[in-house]
């Protein structure tokens, strides 16, 4: 990123992220002299209906793509089965739901997508708080890294050490991810079915 936002190509005031995209916005509005508040309303309210905008939004894509394709042996449980997954990945749905559908419910192959977004967005709602989610997502991005060789890591801290360094991020992955204590991470996200 920081070939395509050079420094001394661009003069920026502020640099907002996804991951504080709220307070981002805030700040921006506030050098206009306007509430975020007076844009939005409530924030958490925006915060919860921009995630069950996520969950509607990838659902009907990937609903999408499967229908009239030849899956080969791909069954539509098991695309279900990773679109579940990388909503729980993402900490969008809690890790102790299980995908409310069973391959021997009839007739599965055609489940309507309404239904499918129904319960993903009744499960986002029950899974907790944003920062029970937020350690979620935290715990399942430090499992997909620890099956990463370390020299991988490596290559990828030295490869986005501009982009960290611009975008105000910590590029010490082995520090953050590898090293975090044993105990808080399993084999719960990427398991062979």
């Amino acid at each position: 990123m920081a070939f395509h936002c050079h420094p001394c190509l661009m003069n920026l005031t502020l640099i907002g992220k996804m991951e504080t995209f709220v307070d981002d916005t805030r700040e921006i509005l506030n050098i206009k002299g306007i509430q975020l508040e007076d844009v939005i309303g409530n924030v958490s309210s925006f915060e919860a209906t921009s995630e069950i905008g996520i969950i509607t939004d990838i659902s009907l894509r990937t609903f999408s793509y499967l229908q009239n394709r030849d899956l080969g042996c791909l069954t539509l449980h098991m695309a279900l089965t990773r679109l579940w997954t990388s909503f729980q990945v993402r900490g969008l749905i809690s890790k102790t739901f299980p995908l409310p559908f069973h391959e021997s419910s009839a007739p599965y192959d055609i489940i309507p997508k309404y239904v499918f977004i129904s319960e993903a967005v009744s499960a986002f709602k029950s899974s907790g708080s944003p920062e029970v989610r937020h350690r979620q997502r935290r715990e399942a991005m430090i499992e997909a890294y620890r099956s990463v060789p370390r020299d991988t890591i490596s290559m990828l801290e030295k490869a986005f050490a501009l982009d960290c360094l611009l975008f105000d991020y910590s590029c010490e992955l082995s520090v953050q991810l590898l090293e975090t204590d044993a105990s808080m991470v399993g084999e719960i996200y990427f398991k062979e079915t």
